[in-house]
């Protein structure tokens, strides 16, 4: 059982891996140098704060100071001593050893403390890892557990008791403060449904009435969310930050790469764009404001493909 579920992992490893080497482009890791390097100094820096990777998949594992995790290791090992099923107690040794390890790579600590962008996203599976605990204990179903009721029945209402305190306690501390939410706008940009209904439809209406052929801008919501209203309305591209691709439609991105479009609306979310790169190399015929962003509608007088086109605007067009 054990071998196949090895290697069925491991075939799909190898497919992934081949994937990516015959389409690099696809491959948005690739990008970010020493994402996947283990270093000693991350391990120790978010061991301190290990709860932020934990707590919201586990309850089990918030603020404790690690006494819960010591304790469930502990019984959950005690029954597999008990039983004599040594290998099955390795196996559950090195699969906790490799998710602490895990917490020494750089690209766990890309999240914030947002509910909608979290470092427990990578974290999801641990509901998994622990059914398959539960299996090591005792795979055939009842034998084992029958004839050690003591060590399960602890080991049960440890597990209920602390992840319901832990759960309720939870509840207090992570009310959802939208205000909040909107205000970190990392990773993951947050905004209000009706302010997106209204910002494309507006969006929609001036690029009509100017007859644009491509909205670019750095506004990830307007950017994914026009298209998804309005369909068959002007297309959308994300602008890049700095050598950072963050436009993760690589169709879109073939399609622009040597178009020449003769007018283009930008959206410069909060004002965060600097306009020395639109005045006065660019002919703008019109300006707006969304209610987040004020946009431009310019004319491509120098009939630049889009890729020299955001060159121009300091910004680098990559696959």
């Amino acid at each position: 059982m054990l071998l196949g579920g090895c290697a069925i992992g491991g075939c799909l490893y190898v497919l992934k891996n081949a994937f990516y080497a015959l389409n690099p482009a696809y491959n948005e890791y690739n990008r970010i140098e020493g994402a996947f390097r283990f270093s000693f100094d991350i391990l120790l820096s978010n061991l301190q704060k290990y709860h932020a990777f934990f707590s919201d998949v586990t309850p089990i594992f918030f603020a404790n100071h690690y006494i819960l995790e010591v304790i469930f290791i502990t019984l959950f090992a005690g029954v597999m001593l008990k039983s004599k099923r040594f290998i099955r107690l390795f196996v559950f040794i090195i699969s906790i050893a490799i998710i602490f390890v895990t917490l020494g790579l750089a690209k766990v600590t890309d999240g914030t403390s947002s509910i909608f962008f979290p470092y427990s996203r990578y974290y999801f599976s641990l509901f998994y890892l622990v059914i398959f605990y539960v299996w090591l204990i005792d795979e055939k179903g009842s034998s084992f557990i029958k004839n050690n009721k003591f060590f399960v029945s602890i080991l049960v209402l440890f597990v209920l008791s602390a992840s319901l305190i832990s759960f309720f306690n939870l509840s207090r501390i992570n009310d959802l403060n939208f205000k909040k939410e909107m205000s970190l706008q990392s990773g993951v940009f947050v905004d209000t449904t009706d302010d997106v209904y209204s910002d494309s439809k507006k969006l929609k209406y001036i690029s009509e009435k100017f007859g644009a052929e491509l909205i670019v801008g750095n506004n990830f919501i307007v950017n994914y969310a026009f298209p998804a209203l309005y369909p068959d309305a002007t297309p959308t591209l994300l602008l890049p930050v700095g050598s950072e691709r963050l436009e993760r439609r690589t169709w879109r991105i073939a399609e622009e790469f040597d178009a020449i479009r003769k007018r283009i609306i930008l959206i410069n979310f909060k004002n965060i764009y600097d306009e020395s790169h639109i005045y006065p190399f660019h002919k703008v015929i019109y300006t707006d404001r969304l209610s987040d962003s004020t946009i431009y509608v310019i004319e491509n007088v120098r009939s630049y493909t889009t890729k020299k086109y955001l060159y121009s605007l300091g910004q680098e067009l990559t696959f």
